[in-house]
């Protein structure tokens, strides 16, 4: 899991998404766990945004609420606001996009 921060925040500094997603899969795990290896909202944020950018909006969704309850923000935080328009955002271009 050491290996799979290192590569995760590289890949999201590096805008290389596909390497972030495939470093987050173990640290989501252990994340759900509750073993974090690194702040929840950073592997939230960073998960949610490559998942987004790689066009997986469903993946997206499903890390925003997996990891939402091991959230430090507070109620209302317009960060976590922000990443949640964005998710809706992108499920409905799918949904509008299939009918």
């Amino acid at each position: 899991e050491v290996r799979a921060v290192i590569d995760f925040r590289h890949g999201v500094s590096g805008w290389d998404f596909a390497q972030a997603i495939k470093a987050a899969e173990p640290l989501e795990a252990a994340a759900l766990d509750r073993k974090s290896w690194l702040p929840p909202d950073e592997l939230r944020d960073g998960l949610v945004i490559a998942r987004l950018m790689t066009g997986d909006a469903e993946g997206a969704r499903r890390a925003f609420e997996s990891l939402a309850p091991f959230s430090r923000r507070p109620p209302g935080d317009f960060r976590t606001a922000l990443l949640a328009a964005y998710v809706e955002a992108k499920s409905g271009e799918g949904k509008a996009g299939s009918e």
